[in-house]
């Protein structure tokens, strides 16, 4: 659902249980699935794909697929005194309204604890000038959930 991988739903051919790729399976699409539920190896997809019993439920209810791209920009050097928070939008899973999906960068700032502005920007400078690249800030805040607490 991110990153435009070839995303499907492939069942076990034992055991019928769905499939769901993780951590560098979850990364590159592959031919050859390993059945978490009863460790049959012999579950081959058509085409190489990213499993997930998901993407068959967002198919069935997901009503808009499309995304917004946020107009909005934001120079981090304008707010030298503030405590900034970025990180990137990452789509729903099941979208069930009408309107598409935003997709940015949601930047609450917070000088002296108080909130000034909370908006979703499409453009992001850093403090040191450059642009922020969402599919990396998206690539680090995933590698970030797969670390235990305590680790930087």
């Amino acid at each position: 659902m991110i990153n435009n991988l070839p995303l499907g739903t492939l069942y076990c051919n034992r055991c019928q249980h769905p499939h769901l790729d993780l951590g560098d399976f979850a990364r590159n699409p592959h031919k050859k699935h390993f059945c978490g539920n009863c460790g049959v190896d012999s579950n081959w997809s058509k085409t190489p794909i990213v499993s997930s019993p998901l993407n068959e439920l967002a198919h069935k209810l997901t009503k808009n697929s499309n995304f917004v791209e946020s107009d909005g920009s934001l120079d981090l050097r304008d707010y030298p005194d503030c405590q900034i928070k970025v990180w990137s939008s990452t789509p729903a899973v099941l979208w069930t309204g009408d309107l598409a999906q935003g997709n940015g960068y949601p930047c609450p700032h917070l000088p002296r604890k108080k909130k000034i502005l909370d908006n979703t920007f499409g453009k992001v400078t850093g403090f040191d000038g450059s642009h922020l690249e969402r599919d990396k800030l998206l690539a680090i805040m995933l590698d970030k959930c797969k670390k235990p607490k305590g680790d930087k």
